[in-house]
């Protein structure tokens, strides 16, 4: 049995006044060995589906491997009158590797089959732990691509917001998220004449100096040759976290670093970011009302 089963068996055991002995039996077992490929259940060969829309790999089957053994079974998985699953063979196939026994509830859809974990009460850790790792381990399987589209026609799909499968993955080539670079400060000590580096704009000073080009010329080439001085935003960041407040503030100003980005957006820095929000907005309100 895994530890930590064992552990909430025994505190459990201890709050209902029964035996320790007693109540670790109703608590999930990990057999050794192979599990049989298709367990029987009420008659039923229970088995996952052979065609099933999504794929789990290794990374996720760990993850369903874990909770299983960490949190014991928390959603109930359904399956037709055969007994192959419809929905939740992930959960199944890990469940049958650790010998989990199985409970038949028969319904024909018309009522929800309501869980009742007995044993998780509000504030048994186990209930954060269980509803963490439902969504952690659904975000980690991925779209069978050629299964969907053998069953289902793009606008089939679409109408399930599934609107691009090609990798098997969500398409987030447009997206409404801000990833930036990020960076964390070490505490590494840094030098001002580190953050920057003017070797290719002294080059242009240089050329631009020698060159016969009338002066109002000149002064546009030379404001165009600071865009070559390259600055080094990971020692920026540790030379931020401890400087003074107002070089901080003058850093931010300057977008030498992006603390907040709405601020970036307000302060212009970030302009076609803040026109696309606002845009987006727009579309959003205009396709409400016509809806």
């Amino acid at each position: 049995m895994p530890k930590k089963v064992g552990k909430y068996a025994d505190s459990y055991a201890d709050e209902a006044g029964l035996t320790k002995e007693k109540t670790a039996q109703n608590a999930p077992r990990a057999r050794k060995g192979k599990a049989p490929e298709a367990p029987q259940a009420d008659g039923l060969r229970i088995r996952p589906d052979a065609h099933n829309y999504r794929k789990h790999p290794e990374f996720n089957r760990k993850l369903i491997k874990r909770s299983l053994q960490e949190n014991g079974a928390g959603r109930s998985i359904v399956v037709d009158n055969t007994g192959e699953s419809i929905g939740g063979s992930g959960v199944l196939e890990q469940a049958d590797a650790l010998g989990l026994p199985k409970r038949i509830v028969e319904t024909d859809g018309s009522e929800l089959v309501v869980v009742v974990r007995k044993d998780i009460s509000p504030d048994d850790p186990r209930r954060k732990q269980l509803a963490l790792a439902d969504n952690a381990t659904t975000d980690q399987s991925e779209w069978d691509v050629e299964a969907l589209q053998r069953d289902w026609s793009d606008e089939e799909l679409e109408g399930w917001g599934i609107d691009d499968i090609s990798d098997g993955k969500k398409d987030e080539t447009y997206t409404d998220k801000i990833d930036g670079l990020t960076y964390e400060p070490t505490g590494e000590n840094v030098y001002v004449s580190e953050l920057y580096d003017t070797g290719k704009y002294a080059e242009l000073l240089a050329a631009i100096d020698r060159s016969d080009v009338p002066d109002d010329a000149k002064e546009m080439l030379r404001i165009a040759a600071t865009r070559h001085i390259v600055f080094d935003y990971r020692k920026m960041a540790e030379y931020y976290a401890k400087a003074s407040p107002e070089v901080q503030r003058l850093m931010e100003q300057s977008a030498l670093v992006i603390v907040d980005f709405d601020s970036a957006i307000q302060h212009g820095f970030v302009v076609l970011q803040g026109k696309l929000n606002d845009q987006c907005a727009k579309d959003f309100e205009e396709a409400e009302h016509e809806g």
